[in-house]
């Protein structure tokens, strides 16, 4: 009888060693779990806050035109404060001008390039017209307007070279000069350009604005 409880309590010790070292792997477990858990979510927030922007691979000048192998799309934060454009706008991107520098390494931003300015077969003529021969109302670059020659008032030659009407658009919104007269850079046909120089230089021009289509 004496020996038989040495044999009755050993079992139970060995249980509850198989119980400890069972809590201790299930603790393992759980905290892997969570760890595991807390990584994803880190790494999902990471993604979540970028955006994509488009950054310039190699300089682009003022006035150039802006091709595909001169961009590549990047991952920036969302907090950064910067009016980069979007990495989806690339394809919309190439073939525009730049309108100012556009160095290497950094991001494009809105309002850094657009269409180019004068398109094959235009000139850009700037003119000065008097007061009473341009519309007083507003009119925004773009405007499509027509170019009217008039008799000279010094008595010399008048403009007969000059067609009856130049088609031209307005390259920028006519600015007010102190004299009253109005300076407007107009974008004409190369082959009616020298003309439209020669009687802006006479003051023998008015600008009618056309219609919209």
């Amino acid at each position: 009888m004496a020996d038989e409880a040495p044999h009755t309590a050993a079992p139970a010790r060995s249980s509850r060693v198989r119980v400890r070292r069972n809590v201790r792997w299930l603790a393992a477990g759980i905290i892997a779990v969570t760890l595991g858990g807390l990584g994803t979510w880190a790494l999902f927030s990471a993604v979540a806050d970028t955006r994509s922007a488009i950054k310039m691979t190699s300089t682009v000048y003022r006035g150039q035109v802006i091709q595909a192998k001169d961009l590549s799309v990047v991952a920036i934060g969302r907090s950064i404060d910067v009016a980069a454009v979007s990495g989806d706008q690339l394809n919309a991107v190439v073939g525009q001008s730049a309108r100012t520098d556009l160095p290497a390494g950094g991001l494009l931003v809105d309002k850094s390039y657009g269409p180019a300015e004068l398109a094959q077969g235009l000139a850009r003529v700037g003119l000065k017209v008097e007061a009473g021969r341009i519309p007083a109302t507003a009119m925004r670059p773009g405007a499509s307007v027509v170019v009217v020659a008039l008799p000279s008032t010094t008595g010399g030659a008048a403009s007969t070279a000059l067609p009856a009407s130049v088609a031209a658009t307005l390259a920028n919104a006519p600015v007010a000069a102190a004299d009253g007269s109005y300076l407007v850079d107009l974008n004409v046909a190369v082959a009616d350009a020298e003309q439209v120089a020669r009687l802006g230089a006479l003051k023998q021009v008015a600008l009618m604005q056309k219609a919209e289509s």
